[in-house]
């Protein structure tokens, strides 16, 4: 899906969308981030979570197009997905999270450059999505665009498996 764009800019950091990839349960944006000074990593989430405060991490949020909401931040399992695989492993009935639920895929950079993915299930209902950020400690204040929900349910709907 077409979606690069700055999220935010500020005198010395600059976080982008840089994609949004749909498949048939979901999709996973891409977030960039550019900064004038070295990002020490427990900054972006790196490092065992005792090292960093919540607010002190940059914070990727998602809202759907009918008030359904999640974010992600620093990495790691949201709560209710923890809750889900914790019933799942003790034979159980899980409860289904609501959703959206985010997370970050994977990461990396060093320095001034760091890139990040986030896998968000499931996939949009028709409308806007609003993809956000904000990052306290660098002094980003909330912030966000929008995307259409509706080309990323319809290109997930229409995608296919590479396995019969």
């Amino acid at each position: 899906m077409p979606a690069r764009t700055i999220l935010a800019s500020q005198p010395s950091i600059v976080i982008a969308l840089t994609e949004c990839v749909a498949f048939s349960n979901g999709f996973t944006v891409g977030i960039a981030v550019r900064s004038r000074h070295f990002l020490d990593h427990r900054s972006i989430g790196f490092g065992p979570p005792m090292e960093r405060a919540d607010d002190s991490v940059l914070q990727i949020a998602i809202k759907f197009a009918d008030g359904r909401e999640g974010a992600a931040s620093g990495h790691g399992p949201s709560p209710d997905v923890m809750a889900y695989y914790r019933a799942s492993r003790d034979d159980q009935e899980p409860p289904r999270p609501a959703g959206p639920i985010v997370g970050q895929m994977k990461g990396g950079g060093g320095g001034k450059r760091w890139d990040f993915e986030y896998w968000v299930w499931p996939l949009p209902p028709k409308g806007p999505l609003t993809v956000s950020c904000a990052w306290h400690s660098e002094g980003v204040a909330p912030t966000s665009t929008q995307l259409d929900g509706t080309a990323i349910r319809l290109a997930g709907s229409t995608s296919t498996s590479v396995w019969d």
